[in-house]
């Protein structure tokens, strides 16, 4: 199988308003072209990330480990009013990545007030390396969940059978946006970078 074709595609190149610049992660491989809305240089490095981590309980390849990701985080979003974003919540076709992109900014932020970054801090490389740091997080939580969920991107479930419709039960109430954040995911994963520089 070729290695797939990955490229920054911006959504509005035809409009003379370069406020409205929207960029998104075009995928050109043996099932054609599809898009996704997290960021070339995000979408990139989630794909090495899973390439160099241990995944045995997760066959999939690095895009599509990626393009779950997105999906999931775009569910679980969308399916969230409560959180601020009352629009992508009722209109799914205004979802453009915010989901993906608060959440990585949220950590990275958090990321920055720890400890272990207090040499990152007030440096542009430095905000690249707690950034990567997150994404570890971020792909060390979505191999847990999709492993656990036998390769899906949502917990099994029951369905229950009313009058009016179908109802699916899900018990595993768990998200990659963990309410607790990604502190110990992102430990795990620097603990990781720190063993493979050892050896």
């Amino acid at each position: 199988m070729d290695e797939p074709k990955i490229t920054s595609v911006n959504a509005n190149r035809f409009s003379n308003h370069p406020e409205w610049d929207r960029f998104y992660t075009l995928i050109e491989d043996e099932n054609g072209k599809r898009h996704c809305d997290i960021n070339f240089e995000d979408f990139t490095g989630l794909m090495g990330i899973y390439k160099n981590i241990p995944h045995e309980g997760l066959k999939k390849d690095s895009v599509g480990f990626v393009l779950d990701i997105s999906w999931r985080i775009y569910s679980e979003w969308c399916m969230s009013p409560d959180e601020g974003q009352k629009d992508t919540a009722l209109n799914h076709n205004k979802y453009h990545g915010e989901g993906f992109t608060k959440f990585v900014n949220d950590e990275v932020h958090y990321e920055l007030k720890r400890e272990r970054s207090a040499n990152d801090r007030g440096s542009h490389e430095g905000y690249l390396k707690a950034r990567q740091r997150v994404l570890g997080g971020i792909a060390l939580r979505a191999l847990e969940l999709f492993s656990a969920w036998e390769g899906k991107t949502w917990p099994p479930h029951r369905t229950v059978e009313t009058d009016k419709r179908t109802e699916y039960i899900y018990d595993d109430k768990r998200n990659l946006r963990c309410k607790e954040g990604l502190d110990s995911y992102i430990t795990q994963f620097s603990e990781l970078l720190e063993k493979r520089k050892a050896a």
